[in-house]
């Protein structure tokens, strides 16, 4: 898996998109986890699938 490199340093690039925003309140509301706690969730997935990877 290739990691995904910043197009550019520049914080307001960094900002989440609109689209990710509402993926993640939907997400949310069907788990009845908090936005936080799904965010969290799918970030410790996927560096548990990258450390696997490269293990």
């Amino acid at each position: 898996m290739k990691l995904i490199k910043p197009k550019t340093t520049c914080w307001q690039c960094r900002l989440v998109s609109e689209r990710v925003r509402a993926i993640v309140k939907k997400y949310a509301e069907y788990t009845k986890y908090s936005e936080s706690e799904a965010v969290d969730m799918f970030l410790l997935f996927i560096f548990v699938q990258i450390k696997r990877i490269f293990q």
